[in-house]
């Protein structure tokens, strides 16, 4: 496992890592977290195994190693948020998930959650904000997301979220913060489509749907858009690894401070030209007006805003790049356009 450090904008080697006690063809660093100065990187061979180490300041040391509590477990994925731990572990029937925090210099178990084979499929999981969420396929009945909290050192159910069923599988869950988007790697009809991002969000305590996100590519041709989805504090990267005439894949960006409320297949403005050298038009088909003109940059940072009664606004003084234009319209809907400066 390679490590770099980024200095002075450019990003040199640093380290190589590899496990004390290495095998032939243990892939090494199939997983990587970070938790303030701790990594994890995990591997394959046998039952699996969690490498721990240690920055001090200026190299990357071997901390502790975590196995499987028993032999006839198998580690999977791991997690991380705040200053803990998830890590799966499974037997071919049942899962369980083990919070791990810190104790002095060693991470032990604090808590787990098992689930057994109760007529569904566990599909993905996702640790964020101290939750534990949990996308499965029900035999009978589509898919639903469950919410669990820890309560008194316990985790329990606290909200249920069904997905509308219809014939797209969904595998891939990711949450940041009142956000939630769901991908989907497979599909029951052979009917080969654009792949759907279903996005939702906590409003009140309860997780609302928003609308349904999807990539700019040809309609009827499986782009598997969503089959990977991250998030930062600022923005959502989702995956489409074959979309393309030559299925070469494309990764799409965008600030999550520009969500819209609004369906994206609904929207009826255009930007134009773009690329631009300074002032960008806007082509609104829609029956509502445009109020406001908002401009972010690719990292989510509010640049500028303008309430205005006119469908253009200026460039001038920005450099060139990528940057993020949020129309707000008179009936409070919003449409977001990836708009190019050069």
């Amino acid at each position: 496992y390679y490590i770099y450090k980024k200095t002075n904008n450019v990003w040199d080697f640093s380290q190589k890592i590899t496990a004390f006690d290495y095998e032939a063809n243990d892939i090494f660093g199939i997983d990587v977290k970070l938790i303030n100065d701790y990594m994890f990187v995990s591997t394959s061979v046998n039952s699996g195994a969690i490498y721990v180490y240690y920055f001090d300041g200026s190299v990357w040391s071997f901390s502790q190693k975590i196995l499987p509590v028993e032999n006839s477990l198998s580690l999977g994925k791991i997690f991380t948020d705040g200053n803990s731990l998830l890590v799966e572990e499974y037997d071919g029937i049942s899962i369980t998930l083990k919070k791990y925090q810190l104790n002095g210099t060693n991470w032990e178990i604090q808590n787990q959650l098992t689930f057994g084979e109760f007529g569904f499929t566990i599909n993905d999981f996702c640790f964020k904000n101290n939750k534990i969420y949990v996308l499965v396929n029900l035999w009978d009945s589509g898919c639903n997301v469950s919410e669990f909290s820890e309560i008194n050192n316990q985790w329990q159910t606290t909200n249920t979220i069904p997905i509308n069923y219809n014939d797209q599988i969904y595998t891939t869950i990711e949450v940041q913060n009142d956000k939630m988007f769901l991908g989907s790697t497979n599909y029951e009809l052979q009917v080969t489509r654009k792949f759907p991002v279903m996005y939702f969000k906590k409003i009140a305590n309860n997780w609302n749907f928003q609308n349904v996100i999807y990539g700019n590519g040809p309609s009827g041709e499986d782009d598997y858009f969503g089959e990977s989805i991250t998030t930062t504090n600022d923005l959502l990267v989702i995956g489409a690894p074959t979309e393309g005439i030559t299925q070469s894949g494309k990764a799409y960006v965008t600030p999550l401070s520009t969500l819209g409320l609004n369906k994206s297949e609904n929207l009826k403005v255009v930007a134009y030209p773009t690329p631009t050298k300074n002032k960008l038009f806007f082509q609104n088909d829609g029956i509502n007006a445009i109020q406001k003109i908002e401009i972010y940059s690719i990292t989510g940072k509010l640049l500028s805003e303008k309430q205005t009664e006119f469908e253009t606004i200026l460039l001038e003084n920005f450099s060139n790049g990528i940057y993020f234009a949020r129309l707000i319209f008179g009936d409070a809907t919003s449409a977001t356009l990836k708009v190019v400066k050069n």
